[in-house]
């Protein structure tokens, strides 16, 4: 079936099995847990894997059979893969060479992308001697310098460290808000996905599980994975006898309850779990006693694993953690309110 996406995709390689399509100036964040596909996906859509079954069109040109070098995809893999006998100006014009590219309008859009990226004092340096934020940018320069309809970014940020990646999610913001391309983005950093992505996409076991503006897969996951990524608590269950029965053990009340026999994911904010010495009174439905493990700090929080039925994470002040004395191997009674039990269909 034709479509008009800038980005139509059904591919079958691998793990994978799935369609994609996207817009012309989109941002689509890939998301999921290791072994997913997202790498593979990209790696297909770049002509580095062979497509088994399916198609690839970018801006309405079927590349599915086309080599690599023939598709106008720019790929930014997760470790740069700059060539280390050349300096950083070679390195960013080798892409345009690749491509057949004239020498003169190669040695000015080289010069344009290294002056764009911030990378002009580099320009006669070899790789060895950058760092790996300073490698990444000569990486996106490569890829951005033969004007791809297609940029593919594989954990841009991953090998950098903090103080670098700051700096770089906040050049590829500036970039990718004029790209006129599509960019698909793998990341398994919430912040990257929503600060730089306009879509996500969440992948498990090569195909997609949900598919949403950032704000919509994150206010409602529909993937463990997702929920766990971003803090909370999840489980994964069914409706039954006014609860929702966990497949890991125990039971959750929830203030709206689906239909019986309702797959469901249920999550809990660290926030919203309350500890305490023992058996609480009041109005909590949700109540049991668990081992606290691990203890550490987060933030001016304190974060709390107690081993229970289910297993949870909650949040407590450090003023409450003294009080509550929670140490490795303590006994708690765990709370949370009904209302505070968030249900998605699966």
């Amino acid at each position: 079936m034709r479509t008009t996406a800038h980005l139509d995709a059904a591919v079958r390689a691998g793990p994978l099995d799935l369609t994609l399509t996207a817009e012309r100036g989109e941002t689509t964040a890939l998301l999921g847990p290791n072994g997913a596909g997202k790498s593979t996906l990209l790696r297909v859509l770049a002509g580095l894997v062979r497509l088994e079954e399916g198609w690839v069109r970018v801006g309405g040109h079927d590349v599915s059979r086309l080599p690599a070098h023939a598709r106008r995809v720019g790929l930014v893999p997760q470790r740069h893969a700059l060539l280390p006998h050349l300096s950083v100006r070679a390195n960013v014009a080798y892409g345009l060479r690749a491509r057949g590219v004239g020498r003169a309008e190669t040695r000015r859009r080289a010069a344009e992308w290294v002056e764009r990226l911030g990378l002009t004092p580099l320009a006669d340096r070899r790789p060895r001697t950058l760092s790996g934020g300073q490698s990444q940018r000569v990486a996106l320069a490569r890829a951005l310098a033969t004007e791809p309809d297609l940029l593919l970014l594989d954990e841009p940020l991953a090998a950098v460290d903090a103080t670098a990646a700051v700096d770089l999610r906040r050049t590829l913001r500036t970039h990718l808000a004029t790209f006129e391309g599509t960019c698909l983005l793998v990341t398994h950093d919430p912040v990257e996905a929503v600060t730089l992505a306009d879509r996500l996409v969440v992948l498990e076991d090569g195909v997609t599980v949900q598919d949403g503006t950032p704000g919509e897969v994150l206010q409602a996951p529909r993937s463990p994975w997702v929920a766990r990524m971003l803090g909370m608590n999840a489980y994964e269950g069914m409706v039954a006898d006014g609860v929702v029965r966990l497949d890991e053990g125990g039971t959750l009340v929830a203030a709206d309850l689906p239909a019986a026999g309702t797959r469901v994911l249920a999550t809990v904010i660290p926030e919203a779990a309350a500890l305490y010495p023992a058996r609480p009174d009041g109005s909590p439905r949700n109540t049991w006693q668990g081992t606290v493990g691990e203890v550490s700090g987060v933030g001016g929080r304190v974060r709390v694993h107690v081993l229970g039925s289910p297993d949870l994470v909650a949040e407590v002040t450090p003023a409450a953690a003294a009080t509550l004395r929670l140490t490795s191997g303590a006994r708690v009674w765990v709370s949370v309110k009904a209302t505070e039990v968030r249900l998605t269909g699966l």
